[in-house]
């Protein structure tokens, strides 16, 4: 990714000229303790969660030969 973009914004600090990504979806940047789009509207990641158990891979967790 070569996006010049690095800093922090604040929270409701978004740039009215930032550009879109190929798909047409806004950029997604840090703010304060969560994320927002560049249209300043709050935006949660859902995927990988710790949290979570995967009875199905416990065979799996911390063994020595994957295959």
């Amino acid at each position: 990714m070569n996006d010049t973009r690095l800093a922090i914004p604040l929270v409701g600090e978004v740039e009215d000229s930032a550009p879109r990504s190929a798909a047409g979806l806004p950029w997604i940047k840090v703010a304060g303790s969560y994320f927002v789009t560049e249209d300043g509207e709050s935006w949660t990641p859902i995927g990988q969660n710790d949290a979570v158990s995967w009875p199905e891979l416990n065979g799996l967790f911390r063994r020595a030969d994957m295959a």
